[in-house]
């Protein structure tokens, strides 16, 4: 069964509202609680990626009183979105919801065999953290380690 277009929008349009919802005015708890999601669109009835393409994943995130969310938007080289993913999560720090952000995007590119990979992220600082090499509190190293490797495995 090939998903539908439309179906497929709404399903973007409404991880983003929830999105929206918890950049602006609600609380996290005040949202119902739903695993990760991955939204299959039209445009992959082959198996997975094209590896010879690049492919542009847009991520963003939100935080406020100790709860955090991530977007991700992804693209193929053709324009064409390939998979939207969004999560909440409890977090410390404004600093940490944005390099998880950055993590899930690397991670997505690289479990569907994305190695030619666009990161897109407005955290200038999670971007930084990753390319410098400099000593990192623990709590962003494995994530930041992470993200190392798989630049360097990876064209990101």
């Amino acid at each position: 069964m090939t998903p539908s277009p439309h179906n497929t929008l709404e399903s973007v349009c409404a991880q983003l509202n929830d999105y929206q919802k918890i950049v602006t005015h609600q609380s996290i708890s005040a949202l119902p609680y739903r695993p990760p999601t991955l939204i299959p669109p039209h445009t992959l009835l082959h198996s997975g990626y094209p590896h010879d393409s690049s492919v542009k994943l847009n991520c963003d995130d939100a935080f406020k009183n100790l709860s955090a969310a991530f977007c991700i938007v992804t693209f193929d080289s053709t324009g064409l979105l390939s998979y939207s993913l969004g999560n909440r999560f409890h977090d410390m720090s404004p600093l940490h919801a944005k390099i998880i952000a950055v993590h899930y995007a690397c991670s997505l590119a690289f479990n569907h065999g994305c190695f030619n990979a666009i990161v897109e992220s407005d955290s200038q600082i999670a971007i930084s953290l990753s390319s410098l090499d400099m000593p990192l509190p623990w709590s962003l190293a494995a994530l930041v380690d992470d993200i190392r490797l798989w630049a360097k495995y990876m064209y990101i």
